[in-house]
């Protein structure tokens, strides 16, 4: 389904395609944790608000 909104467009085009909303130059560490973070609540249904970039995904996010 087509995102309801400009700001749900943007988030869903940095999570699924990254590279085409970063075109040219390096990116930045705080850039890359909030791909993985967006990717990891997409795909795993996560609720990364509640987990930290240290937790595990089996003890802490019940992912295995």
């Amino acid at each position: 389904p087509a995102p309801p909104t400009l700001g749900a467009a943007a988030r869903h085009l940095a999570t699924w395609a990254p590279a085409a909303a970063k075109r040219g130059g390096a990116w930045t560490d705080r850039e890359i944790e909030a791909c993985v973070v967006a990717l990891i609540g997409a795909e795993l249904g996560v609720d990364m608000a509640r987990h930290t970039l240290d937790s595990e995904f089996a003890r802490d996010m019940g992912v295995d």
